[in-house]
């Protein structure tokens, strides 16, 4: 679990851009509630206080408008509503250029940056990360300089340049602890510890891990701590130690009791359903799995913040995914589905699917086009790549697999996480165009761009895909 650094100050720094002589006492006592609800994870009531706020504050100082604008944003991009979080952002950028403050200028950039890599524009997120720092005065606000250099850093990781990661998380820490940045190192080391795991430097990414786990426990705020405990339990499942991964992922889950935010509990169970799997418990792996998936409100039954928009664009997407399933089928292509469910190569799906046909399940229009065969196989993905921590290596060298065709949803999330582990496997990826959207178009254009300029996939039409030509190719 990683997420972009906000720029998210403190409550003495908030304070600061508060007059006492004209600002209202409620806006305060608002600011300072929106943000104790905020470190709790309760985004939804932090959100309505800062909206409190600002109609408090009537006009509100730029500086303060932008401040409150980001933090909205911030809200609104964890919940996944990239459009209103963009908005928000831009508005933030805008209050702060009237008010020519350029720290407010930097972090609301920041902020924006962090949206726009939400929505896949990698290239523009770059661009405007690196924006901040330039009309940002780091050297009079350090936040800015460590919060934009770990952002750079997990770009850095996503395109797989994890040299250049580690050097931006490393510039990051020597310059937040310089300035005893405590709170703002969190993210940092957190990102530090999924590298180093990444790069199989276990002991590294348990340090990172450990030091992250004693501020946050300082510090007191919840969502990183759980965050943090199920990072923990996944490296302990990469050491073999499923005992402690277990006490991890008990921990991780009774702190997610005190949030309320079932995605939290959703991340425990996923682990808990690897450690079941892993140490050959299939019933309660199973059990876990199929929990966290409906915690989770995964994205086929689009049950989810901006699903109802998603709807249409999912609908005529399925109706493609269909179309060549059947021309797949037809040739004898094998047909994997990847989802966050029970990691069997071949299980029975239709728990899965009976959920997502059920009446007024919004996703129920695309589970009637993609209901799978028996001769189909799935595997369980427990992140956003359907290559972590599963057995998709495994089937695709029993399939002697060359090229592998991604389909499905969100073109900007878990279509790109995967294409990018496949693309580090030299494995020839092609992205049908038709046959994968996303929350917004623009998200989809990007990220489809990221994939074929980076990744070096292959994006074309469903149509166009000459099938017969890839059977003959596999099979020779």
């Amino acid at each position: 679990m990683s997420s972009p650094a906000d720029g998210t100050p403190t409550r003495a720094s908030h304070l600061k851009l508060l007059d006492p002589a004209t600002d209202q006492p409620s806006a305060r006592a608002l600011i300072d509630e929106g943000r104790g609800l905020d470190k709790l994870g309760r985004r939804k009531e932090a959100r309505a206080r800062y909206e409190q706020a600002l109609a408090a504050l009537d006009p509100p100082a730029p500086s303060v408008a932008s401040m409150l604008l980001r933090w909205i944003a911030r809200t609104y991009e964890v919940d996944a509503d990239y459009p209103t979080a963009a908005a928000c952002a831009e508005r933030a950028v805008a209050m702060a250029e009237q008010g020519d403050d350029r720290n407010a200028i930097g972090h609301a950039l920041n902020v924006l940056a962090a949206v726009r890599w939400r929505q896949g524009d990698l290239d523009e997120a770059e661009r405007l990360f690196h924006e901040a720092l330039q009309r940002g005065t780091s050297t009079t606000d350090p936040r800015l300089q460590v919060d934009v250099m770990t952002n750079l850093g997990s770009l850095a990781k996503i395109r797989g340049d994890f040299r250049e990661a580690l050097r931006c998380y490393e510039e990051a820490l020597a310059h937040g602890r310089m300035h005893s940045l405590l709170d703002n190192i969190l993210g940092t080391l957190n990102n530090l510890g999924i590298a180093n795991m990444s790069l199989r430097r276990l002991d590294a990414a348990e340090d990172a891990f450990t030091e992250a786990l004693t501020i946050a426990n300082a510090l007191g705020g919840l969502s990183i701590r759980i965050q943090l405990e199920v990072n923990c339990a996944a490296l302990q499942i990469e050491k073999a130690d499923y005992v402690e991964a277990k006490r991890r992922c008990d921990r991780a889950m009774s702190l997610a009791s005190h949030l309320g935010d079932s995605r939290a509990n959703a991340e425990a169970d996923k682990v808990y359903g690897i450690i079941a799997r892993e140490t050959g418990d299939l019933v309660q792996a199973e059990m876990h799995l199929l929990r966290a998936r409906e915690m989770a409100s995964a994205a086929n039954d689009l049950e989810f913040e901006g699903g109802d928009r998603m709807r249409p664009r999912a609908i005529r997407m399925a109706r493609c995914i269909a179309r060549l399933k059947t021309r797949a089928s037809a040739l004898r292509i094998p047909t994997i589905y990847v989802n966050d469910n029970f990691g069997r190569w071949r299980s029975d799906f239709h728990r899965i699917v009976a959920h997502c046909l059920e009446d007024g399940v919004r996703g129920r229009p695309v589970a009637e086009q993609v209901v799978p065969d028996e001769t189909d196989y799935f595997v369980l993905k427990p992140k956003h790549s359907g290559f972590y921590n599963t057995t998709l290596d495994l089937l695709l060298d029993y399939l002697q697999t060359k090229t592998v065709i991604l389909t499905g949803m969100a073109t900007d999330v878990c279509v790109l996480f995967t294409a990018a582990d496949a693309y580090m496997r030299d494995l020839h990826v092609i992205v049908p165009s038709d046959c994968t959207t996303a929350l917004t178009p623009a998200a989809h254009r990007a990220a489809l761009a990221q994939m074929k300029g980076v990744l070096k996939a292959r994006v074309v039409a469903s149509a166009s895909l000459d099938l017969a030509r890839l059977a003959r190719t596999r099979r020779s």
